[in-house]
């Protein structure tokens, strides 16, 4: 917990338990296969996990989680130390854009 001088809270955390969750929800367009990108997603899980020193084990590619509007979304998770968890997850999205990309996979949210 950090507290700011006017007393606020600004951040809460257990680092009790030893190891936290790194979770990256990733929306893909209906163009896109799904089985593909899962495919994808955990080739970066990989990647990520064989050059990162945040990697205590390989990333897990859930699935399909849900539906917003026309777009599926996927989720990867991937175990982390806590204090490296908002790292990860933003080195991971990266990661997963990059790849999203190479596959001239349209952006969500951009009007066709």
């Amino acid at each position: 917990m950090r507290v700011v001088p006017n007393g606020q809270l600004t951040e809460f955390a257990n680092y009790s338990l030893g190891g936290a969750r790194a979770i990256v929800d990733v929306p893909v367009a209906r163009e896109v296969p799904v089985a593909r990108a899962l495919a994808v997603l955990a080739e970066v899980g990989a990647d990520w996990a064989g050059e990162s020193t945040s990697s205590l084990d390989r990333p897990e590619t859930q699935g399909i989680i849900g539906w917003s509007g026309t777009d599926t979304l996927l989720r990867v998770t991937a175990p982390v130390a806590p204090d490296r968890r908002q790292t990860t997850e933003r080195d991971l999205r990266r990661r997963i854009k990059e790849a999203f990309d190479r596959h001239h996979w349209p952006p969500i949210g951009v009007p066709e």
